[in-house]
């Protein structure tokens, strides 16, 4: 088990007291919620970086593609 000594301001550290957050399963849990999350942004930032962004043009040319093959396959359809 680990102890940890921190500094709080005076009104901070007496409303967190009253609020119950010094509680050891609260704090605890903070830290528990806080690497869980700071986990997770990690993992984001990472398949973020996976990706590149795409400009305004070759996203229109990917719209224009999928309505040339939804218009394509109508087609396709109508005449069986």
């Amino acid at each position: 088990m680990t102890s940890v000594q921190i500094q709080l301001p005076d009104c901070l550290a007496q409303e967190a007291a009253v609020a119950g957050l010094f509680a050891p399963e609260r704090i605890e849990a903070m830290f528990a919620r806080q690497l869980q999350t700071e986990r997770l942004l990690a993992s984001l930032a990472r398949e973020d970086d996976a990706f590149e962004l795409m400009s305004m043009a070759e996203i229109q040319a990917e719209v224009d593609a999928v309505r040339a093959e939804k218009r394509a396959a109508k087609r396709r359809a109508a005449r069986a």
